[in-house]
């Protein structure tokens, strides 16, 4: 577990661990919980906070935690949370809200990002979550794959067979979300005539054993989620960039993450932007009294189109006009 002071990027702050804090005079104690350092998560919320009136080092506590994926550990953190008398717990996940909701049902959790709350079963609805868990839900909505695909397609017209990588698995993912997400993926595919050969990536014997199996299939595109085998800077990554970059495949990623950085083709995700400024939004109603419970779980509203031209030339596929236009942001 990497546990750090948070030190803003638009002014520096110093935050103290909260063991050498004061009483609740000093600030309302945010929790911040993520598997890596997500820098450009955690400042443009501390950014949104303060427009709405918290203040770092003045009425406000943050203390951010990366770098655990054990549930049971997740656990006994979450628990020295509720010792210190935490406000609000900010998770980036939907396992780590579940792992917060089993240690304690008073202190509020708000998922800045998630997968599929209501599908996989952690709260009750979107309109009215329940018990003591709010937030986004990120990939929610009938439409996101869909529009992954049809992205593809647009990429590659003769588009016939897709490789998913697909890594958004138990212990770091809810069971019932896995299911919804992958079989989603399949169904938006199947629904544009695409043979989805969907892999899912536990290990690294089961990345090599689903890239070899690719050489066999001859796919024409590659699709690969951003979780802690494929998303996280490693061996796994540079693996999967090499075989496309070889194979001379498009990389389509589900975010703007490191694995789209070191060699991906095209992203397509949630703003981050937006969902910093909404994560913002429920903190500050929740440290005003609103209750978790009732307020709604959203969706986002907007979507970034990201495309990289220089793996674009590497590979020597030609982007087409109208979806740089179209694009939120261009790698050159």
């Amino acid at each position: 577990m990497k546990r750090r002071p948070f030190v803003a990027g638009l002014g520096i702050a110093w935050l103290a661990p909260f063991s050498v804090l004061g009483q609740k005079a000093q600030g309302a104690r945010l929790a911040f919980i993520a598997q890596v350092e997500v820098p450009w998560l955690v400042d443009p919320l501390i950014a949104g906070l303060k427009q709405r009136g918290w203040v770092v080092g003045k009425n406000l506590i943050v203390d951010t935690h990366t770098g655990e994926r054990d549930a049971q550990r997740v656990q006994t953190l979450i628990a020295k949370l509720v010792d210190q008398r935490t406000d609000v717990i900010v998770v980036v996940g939907t396992h780590f809200a579940r792992a917060a909701q089993r240690v304690t049902k008073t202190i509020p959790i708000v998922m800045y990002l998630s997968g599929f709350p209501v599908e996989g079963g952690l709260v009750e609805s979107f309109a009215r979550p329940g018990a003591n868990i709010t937030g986004l839900a990120t990939y929610s909505g009938d439409a996101f794959f869909t529009k992954h695909v049809s992205l593809m397609r647009e990429l590659v017209p003769s588009l016939r067979e897709l490789g998913i990588l697909w890594d958004y698995l138990p212990p770091a993912f809810l069971d019932k979300e896995a299911e919804f997400g992958t079989r989603e993926l399949k169904r938006a595919a199947a629904e544009l005539k695409v043979n989805a050969h969907l892999r899912r990536i536990a290990d690294s014997d089961a990345l090599e054993k689903a890239l070899s199996d690719f050489e066999q299939k001859s796919i024409q595109v590659l699709y690969a989620t951003s979780g802690p085998m494929n998303g996280a800077p490693g061996p796994g990554a540079r693996r999967i960039i090499d075989f496309a970059l070889r194979r001379k495949l498009p990389l389509v990623c589900d975010i703007a993450g490191s694995l789209f950085r070191a060699g991906g083709l095209l992203s397509y995700s949630a703003s981050w932007i937006e969902a910093a400024d909404r994560c913002a939004s429920f903190v500050d109603r929740i440290l005003r009294g609103a209750n978790p419970a009732e307020l709604p779980i959203e969706r986002p509203s907007k979507f970034e189109l990201v495309l990289n031209l220089k793996t674009a030339k590497t590979i020597g596929i030609t982007i087409p006009p109208a979806m740089l236009v179209r694009a939120d942001q261009v790698i050159q």
